[in-house]
């Protein structure tokens, strides 16, 4: 547990010594006349065991056991005569010979209950550990860190010192001040015993340069009176009299003999010395270690940084003394302890402090403690370590507990395993019994680690892991700065630290019954497993919220889709009935005129931009849709979307305007998909304004210092409609999202479109910006990044050369379409040869005639693909023409590899405008322009 007293006798920064108050009368050394008849017993009384027994030389005894003793007289029916002794052994002894009659201040253990017989407990002390001021850490590991011991001859520490740290180096003392002037003096390096003994005696001989590093809480706290067996009744006569004084009336007695702590207010504020902020200021960035994998204390996060308690305490420690971490460094414990060694890390966490680490580092701490627990299958019972004799325990081969289990527990046969989750991985397995870990570990991870095939069967309170902090021994003054800033720490930040890294399953209860130990492990089982059940039970609100938010969502998408699909038929059904009407009109009219034609072609354009939106997104949502980049300029390929809405624009009395960039390069542009979101802003602008202009602003500048050359390119779009609220604004790219003004203007509005656009502009690598004021319009912009082409490409219409341009064969299926591409080919002077199907095309490449010297052949034919086509190419006489191109409605990357790999080098996505669809043809093509 964490030390509940810290006095640094000779630091400032610690809190004063202790004053005792004036003693109370001293009981007289023997009866006097005065003295009331009955019993005398003599009452053996250590000199120097305060607050209970004192009697210095040549003054009279005194003590909280002698007052007791001095109240409890009159019922015992006795005179208390006192009797000094210097030492406890010769006062046990004379006790079992019969030569005094009773002692005090005594813990209860087998072999002492072997001839004296003990009353009711009447105090409970701790046991403390004193060390040197100077010194920065007192672990309490079964070797004590490599440390030496002081233990009082006859005392019942020495017996816990052997049980608690096996492996440690004691030094036996005759009495409680030669132990403190051992640690003085450097002959030891520790001293186990009574917290109060240690206090008294401190304040009293004015010890300084020492420091009560801990306190501990073990089962010989507990004081008995003690008497020789024989005299059994007259240890139930003192029970009997210490039950009628009371519980509250013992205590106030022994705190009234008990050394008052001076209130000092204790600053968290450090307070340096010149040339110790000289040294901090001239400290370079520290490289640190971190142990992985043993969270919540060290572990890595999802980014690979470490994370954990430990971690957060290194951090604000050295924050505390305007330091902090250039690097850090994640390994096994030791890795990281033998680059700490080598001087390649400078401070660590995740070590634990033991004799051969303690000679090679210096350490911190400890600033958090816990015990050891047994975990098993379910149905083990396996309380301790006693119970393991004979049975397999899984260990890690470097554990710090081996030395305490190889002396104590000989008969346990330890399973070596790399961690504890191998451990626990060998437990599960049935070749181990049961694995040792630690509490905290056990509680914080429940739910994933030990729920079904594991269960917390029993604890090892005597094996306590630490947490500390590593420090290098390369500069001798940093461990004492640490000290300093740790205990600031402490005081004022480790408890939120704490509850932000240790939360479920309510880990602070379960921890602090398990490291009080005042009721039975079943209780702080039963506790671990009520916070697995509350942790499982908020894990499973969580599920249904989270279902319940998805089933709303679902429901609305529902609803959202149901409207598109109504939308969708309605708007498909009337532009088919306009198309009808107007074939119809046609039909019958003398002559076709440009009121039938626009609304005709206007009706079938908006169908085929519907569905071309409709198409990208479920591509775009699958990842299916590419980009088809090549080099074009933004004004030529902007201009055909304006002109081709300015009909639309001049029907609801609208200016349309373009504004071209005065920097027009050649540039790498998807110039189709750069078109489907002009086409989509532009049809919005138009169809939400009533009045006044649209605009298109293009703005086109070179990016400086990026290789290769590449331009920034902004296409805004403005129109001078109601414009939109903020609420309105904040939705509008939410696909089906359809606005007040949207509903109010058209029933066409779709909530498709805007959101298709932003998906295309986050392909190209760009965003889609809208600025928009109610009453005042609504602008929306296209940014994004392209790289420069530089020399020209070839003209898109070629002066006329001597000889005759190609013979092209043209295989469409789409009989519109194919008239529409074979007028534009004839336009720029190709003689075409149509075909509708594979066998006609076939059958048009094995005739006689002038040879075919091209061929643009859509991919999918009513009666097969173009590769049967493409095959009969190849086994032409001079292999295939130098010219092959094959269409297509969508471009599809692995249709494009297949091409290529057949011999295509043209692969072509269809457009609205045939024209667009030959002019990228005569830019691909192998020929040149004059034929």
């Amino acid at each position: 547990m964490l030390p509940l007293l810290a006095l640094l006798l000779d630091d400032p920064a610690g809190p004063a010594l202790a004053q005792q108050a004036s003693p109370p009368p001293s009981a007289p050394s023997a009866p006097g006349p005065d003295t009331p008849p009955g019993t005398v017993l003599r009452y053996g009384l250590l000199a120097d065991f305060g607050p209970f027994q004192m009697w210095p030389s040549g003054g009279p005894p005194g003590g909280a056991d002698l007052e007791l003793l001095q109240r409890m007289a009159p019922k015992l029916d006795a005179v208390i005569l006192p009797v000094r002794y210097e030492s406890y052994p010769a006062l046990e002894a004379d006790l079992r010979q019969g030569k005094i009659d009773l002692a005090s201040s005594v813990a209860r253990t087998p072999e002492r209950e072997r001839g004296l017989a003990f009353s009711m407990g009447y105090a409970v002390i701790n046991q403390a550990l004193v060390t040197r001021a100077a010194d920065t850490s007192a672990p309490t590991t079964p070797d004590l860190g490599g440390r030496r011991i002081a233990v009082v001859t006859g005392y019942v520490s020495a017996v816990r010192a052997r049980e608690l740290f096996p492996a440690a180096t004691r030094v036996e003392v005759g009495s409680l001040e030669q132990g403190l002037r051992s640690v003085l003096e450097g002959r030891a390096d520790m001293l186990l015993e009574a917290e109060p003994a240690i206090v008294a005696l401190i304040e009293r001989e004015r010890l300084t340069g020492l420091r009560l590093a801990r306190t501990l809480t073990l089962p010989s706290g507990e004081l008995h009176f003690v008497v020789p067996s024989n005299r059994a009744a007259l240890a139930q006569r003192i029970s009997a009299a210490l039950d009628t004084l009371g519980e509250a009336r013992r205590l106030e007695i022994i705190q009234r003999w008990s050394p008052r702590p001076v209130a000092v207010k204790r600053s968290s504020q450090l307070v340096f010395t010149a040339h110790e902020l000289h040294h901090l200021r001239e400290m370079r960035p520290l490289v640190a270690g971190v142990v992985v994998h043993h969270p919540p204390f060290t572990f890595l996060d999802a980014s690979g940084e470490p994370a954990g308690l430990s971690v957060d305490v290194l951090r604000v420690v050295l924050a505390r003394l305007g330091l902090r971490v250039g690097r850090w460094r994640a390994a096994g414990a030791p890795e990281i302890a033998q680059a700490m060694a080598n001087g390649e890390i400078d401070v660590g966490v995740g070590l634990i402090e033991t004799g051969k680490l303690g000679s090679q580092l210096r350490f911190v701490g400890p600033f958090m403690e816990y015990p050891m627990v047994l975990i098993g299958r379910p149905g083990t019972t396996l309380w301790d370590l006693e119970q393991m004799n004979g049975r397999r325990l899984a260990l890690p081969a470097q554990h710090f507990s081996r030395p305490l289990i190889d002396a104590r527990y000989p008969g346990i046969k330890q399973v070596a395993c790399d961690d504890v989750d191998r451990c626990l991985g060998r437990v599960r397995r049935g070749e181990a019994d049961a694995a040792l870990a630690g509490l905290l570990e056990v509680t914080t991870q429940w739910g994933e680690r030990l729920y079904g095939d594991m269960q917390l069967t029993g604890a090892v309170g005597e094996v306590r892991h630490e947490h500390a902090l590593a420090v290098a021994r390369t500069d001798a003054a940093l461990p004492p700065l640490l000290r300093r800033a740790l205990d600031a720490v402490m005081q004022d930040e480790l408890v939120e630290l704490k509850r932000h890294w240790i939360a479920p399953p309510s880990p602070q209860r379960a921890v602090r019954v398990a490291l009080l130990r005042t009721l039975p492990w079943a209780v702080g089982l039963l506790l671990v497993l009520l916070g697995a059940w509350w942790w499982h039970i908020g894990r499973l609100r969580d599920e249904v919220r989270r279902t319940r938010l998805a089933q709303q969502e679902a429901e609305r998408h529902s609803v959202a889709v149901e409207r598109f699909v109504t939308f969708l038929a309605h708007e498909v059904r009337n532009s088919l009935h306009s198309v009808i009407a107007g074939t119809e009109l046609l039909r019958s009219a003398q002559q076709a005129t440009p009121n039938i034609i626009a609304p005709l072609a206007a009706s079938a354009r908006a169908t085929l931009g519907l569905l071309n939106n409709l198409l990208d997104r479920d591509r775009l949502e699958e990842g299916r849709l590419k980009l088809s980049v090549e080099s074009a300029r933004l004004t030529p390929a902007l201009s055909s979307v304006v002109e081709e809405m300015r009909p639309a624009a001049q029907a609801k009395g609208l200016s349309l305007r373009l504004v071209p960039a005065e920097h027009d390069p050649l540039l790498c542009i998807d110039a189709m998909r750069l078109q489907q979101i002009v086409r989509n802003l532009l049809s919005n602008a138009i169809k939400y304004s009533h009045a006044g202009e649209v605009c298109v602003r293009v703005r086109c500048e070179p990016v400086e210092g990026r290789q290769p050359a590449h331009d920034t390119v902004e296409i805004a779009v403005s129109d001078q409609g109601p414009g939109l609220t903020a609420q309105e604004q904040a939705q509008l790219f939410q696909r089906y999202f359809v606005g007040a003004q949207g509903r109010a203007a058209s029933e066409s509005a779709s909530g498709l479109g805007l959101a298709l656009c932003r998906d295309l502009a986050v392909l190209m690598h760009g965003q889609l910006t809208l600025h928009s004021q109610p009453g005042v319009g609504t602008t929306v912009v296209l940014s994004l990044q392209a790289r420069r082409v530089d020399g020209e490409p070839l003209p898109a219409d070629p002066p006329a050369r001597e000889r005759a341009r190609p013979r092209v064969l043209l295989v469409e299926d789409a009989e519109v379409y194919a008239m529409l591409l074979e007028q534009a080919l004839e336009q720029q002077g190709f003689e075409v040869h149509t075909a509708t199907t594979v066998a006609q095309a076939i059958e048009a490449l094995q005739a006689d005639g002038p040879p075919i010297e091209a061929v643009l052949s859509d991919v999918n034919l009513p009666d097969g693909d173009v590769f049967p086509i493409l095959d009969v190419l190849r086994q032409r006489p001079g292999g295939m023409p130098g010219t092959v191109a094959v269409m297509s409605a969508e471009r599809d990357e692995a249709l494009v590899s297949r091409l290529q790999e057949a011999g295509v080098k043209i692969s072509l996505q269809k457009a609205g405008d045939v024209r667009l669809l030959v002019g990228r043809l005569l830019q691909h093509a192998a020929w040149s322009r004059g034929g």
